[in-house]
C-alpha cells in the first residue's frame, strides 16, 4: 500500500477562477450536522436515549486566507453579491476534491493593508460533497 497523503495545501477555485491561498489556512466543515441525544426516563430507575438530527446545523463551510490585493478585494465584492450561488472547490495533490455548492460569503473581514496583509474568507452553504 502506498503512502496516504493528508488533505493539505489544496488548490482553491471559486466560480471556476483559481486562487492562491496562504499555506495551512484551509479549514472546512462537511455540514453533516449535529445529532442531539437526550436521556428520557423509562421508569424503575432506567433511562433510554432519544436521538434526533438538528437540521439547522447541516451547513457546509470552507474558509482560507488570501493575500490582501486590489484584485482579491474585487473578487470578494462579487462573492458577496453572488449570495447563495458561489461554487467553492478545494483540490488536493491527488486530485481529490471537496465541493461547496450554493455558497454565500458570510464574513465582512478586516483587510489588513500591509506588505504581508492577509484576509480570512469564509463561505457557507450546502453540505460539502466530494468530487
Amino acid at each position: 500500500m502506498g503512502a496516504i497523503l493528508g488533505f493539505s495545501n489544496p488548490g482553491i477555485t471559486i466560480n471556476n477562477v483559481p486562487f492562491s491561498i496562504m499555506p495551512d489556512s484551509y479549514v472546512f466543515k462537511l455540514g453533516k450536522g449535529v445529532q442531539m441525544v437526550r436521556a428520557m426516563s423509562a421508569g424503575a430507575g432506567t433511562t433510554t436515549n432519544v436521538s434526533t438530527q438538528d437540521i439547522k446545523t447541516n451547513v457546509g463551510m470552507q474558509k482560507f486566507a488570501l493575500a490582501v490585493t486590489i484584485q482579491n478585494k474585487q473578487y470578494f465584492e462579487t462573492w458577496k453579491d453572488n449570495q447563495g450561488a458561489n461554487v467553492v472547490i478545494a483540490t488536493d495533490l491527488q486530485g481529490n476534491q471537496i465541493v461547496g455548492n450554493n455558497m454565500s460569503c458570510t464574513v465582512d473581514p478586516d483587510w489588513k493593508a500591509s506588505a504581508d496583509g492577509v484576509v480570512e474568507i469564509e463561505f457557507q452553504g450546502d453540505p460539502l460533497a466530494e468530487g
